[in-house]
């Protein structure tokens, strides 16, 4: 029997790639708190994972991509 191929996941590329949000010279990066707002676009600073770039915003999470990597985080948290 012949083999099945297996398809490739297909990985979502960032919208903007590190090299990309480096080069760009932001000087008005908002400082990351839970409770802060964020946008699509936003540039932030975060006290753990450094300077990153808000690429998608919803109700209660923002996907941010840092140096290192992306990630997930909250916004909009009222404790």
């Amino acid at each position: 029997m012949a083999e099945k191929k297996r398809r490739k996941r297909r990985v979502k590329k960032p919208v903007v790639d590190w090299e990309r949000v480096t080069l760009m010279h932001h000087t008005d990066f908002k400082t990351y708190k839970m409770k802060e707002e964020f946008e699509k676009g936003d540039y932030l600073v975060h006290a753990s994972f450094g300077r990153g770039f808000v690429e998608e915003s919803n109700q209660k999470n923002i996907e941010v991509l840092f140096e290192d990597k992306k990630r997930i985080l909250m916004h909009r948290y009222a404790a």
